[in-house]
């Protein structure tokens, strides 16, 4: 099943909900952008990935209220990295240091 598939049986399963799908793809051409839209993606992040583009996304997708593993209410965090200097954060579910040794961006 390709992308495009699997986030219009997404969309089937869970019409309800509006579940972010951000498209990780080596597809740059003329029109694949908005086949990804019509789909039902919210966003399109082409390959290879640079770093501030996939985190840009992220951040634009990744709910507010989404918290840190054991952070303190009073004291919000960055949901991301904002400059490629910053440490990526800890985020429960998520295996950040996998992620970034994937993408080879350390």
């Amino acid at each position: 099943m390709d992308g495009l598939t699997a986030t219009r049986e997404i969309r089937k399963l869970w019409p309800d909900k509006k579940l972010p799908i951000v498209a990780l793809t080596a597809n740059a051409m003329k029109g694949d952008r908005e086949r990804c839209h019509e789909a039902g993606m919210d966003d399109f992040v082409t390959k290879p990935i640079i770093r501030e583009q996939l985190f840009a996304a992220l951040n634009k997708w990744i709910p507010r209220d989404f918290k840190k593993k054991d952070t303190p209410k009073e004291k919000p965090q960055p949901l991301l990295p904002q400059s490629t200097t910053d440490e990526p954060p800890e985020l429960e579910g998520f295996d950040i240091q996998e992620t970034i040794s994937r993408l080879g961006l350390k």
